[in-house]
């Protein structure tokens, strides 16, 4: 057998056996939260998180850095010490409901723990005097996952842009979990173009704007500095000519599952007569709103993200110049043909 062949068929086998560990210590968990007490469940994670963090020190690096990035010149130490505690426990909390949302959600159609009045009042309101579909944007705070689940269980017709996991036997046990709930999985890339459709056919499309986008990415001021931002939000916005509706599903209660939406409708930034320019106001605003949230609920936000990890060129670093901003690696955005 050619030992090249013979190699790449150990490295497949590898990560084969890796991704059948990962599923079985994932599915022991799932299991786990989903038949004990919820309180005993959160209980757990907080544990399991803490000696993560503990372990893994570039972890909790990354969060106190990013920490003292948004907040290091209004915040003291002890503030920021108490931020980074509030953190650990509500994103340990997070990872619970992200796995058993479904069950979660079912059982409190009963219960009536999930606030959706607000986020329901704008969506009408919004839809009514549009002849598109809206444009749901969100952010990695709260527990962005209930918002499409939760709105898709009160007959919204939506589809989500999200990234494929990398493990499909943790990607199927998923898909399993939610296939009771009305929701259009999209691709992370080439979602535009059905998400475009839908939205023309009155649909709703939710997606998150806050991770790092790489080189390509459109640099807006986040926190006072510049980061590297998807672009997609903004060229569905500036394209399809769709109102945009950020939305954040925020818990309100601790060790409870409690959440509320919170819908804030956007108005449209004034058109520049240029694709390229309307894309970059439309991501500039909507970033603006995740940093509105985020301030208000920073325990919530998801701080382990490298937000900041790509750095534009020398020219784009003062972010009072955001306005000049383009992409890193290129003149002009790619703009897809969605007719």
């Amino acid at each position: 057998m050619d030992p090249e062949v013979s190699q790449r068929k150990i490295v497949k086998l590898r990560e084969r056996v890796g991704f059948a560990i990962e599923y079985a210590f994932f599915n022991a968990l799932l299991q786990c939260f989903k038949w004990a007490p919820l309180k005993a469940s959160y209980w757990l994670a907080e544990k399991i998180l803490a000696t993560l963090y503990c372990v893994v020190p570039k972890l909790r690096r990354r969060v106190e850095e990013n920490i003292n990035i948004c907040f290091g010149e209004c915040y003291t130490d002890k503030e920021k010490q108490d931020l980074y505690a509030r953190f650990l426990k509500y994103h340990a909390w997070f990872w619970v409901d992200m796995l058993i949302g479904p069950h979660l959600i079912q059982k409190d159609a009963a219960e009536g723990n999930l606030d959706l009045s607000e986020a329901l009042k704008i969506l009408d309101e919004t839809s009514k005097n549009s002849d598109t579909g809206v444009l749901l944007v969100s952010s990695h705070q709260g527990s962005p996952d209930l918002i499409t689940l939760a709105l898709g269980t009160r007959g919204f017709s939506l589809a989500a842009i999200a990234r494929k996991l990398d493990n499909p036997f943790i990607r199927q046990k998923i898909a399993n979990e939610r296939k009771s709930f009305p929701r259009i999985e999209l691709p992370k890339n080439g979602g535009l173009r059905p998400a475009f459709r839908h939205l023309s056919r009155n649909g709703l499309v939710g997606l998150q704007i806050d991770q790092d986008a790489g080189p390509n990415g459109l640099f807006v001021p986040y926190f006072g500095k510049l980061a590297s931002t998807h672009s997609g939000a903004g060229m569905l916005a500036a394209l399809a000519d769709c109102p945009v509706v950020m939305m954040f599903a925020i818990r309100t209660a601790p060790r409870k599952f409690s959440y509320k939406l919170f819908a804030e409708k956007l108005d449209p930034p004034a058109d520049l007569g240029d694709t390229d320019a309307n894309v970059l106001a439309w991501t500039k605003v909507m970033t603006e709103s995740v940093e509105r949230m985020a301030r208000r609920y920073p325990e919530q936000v998801l701080w382990p993200h490298r937000r900041w990890k790509t750095r534009p060129p020398q020219t784009q670093e003062n972010p009072d110049r955001s306005h000049d901003a383009r992409p890193a690696s290129r003149t002009s955005l790619q703009i897809p043909r969605f007719r």
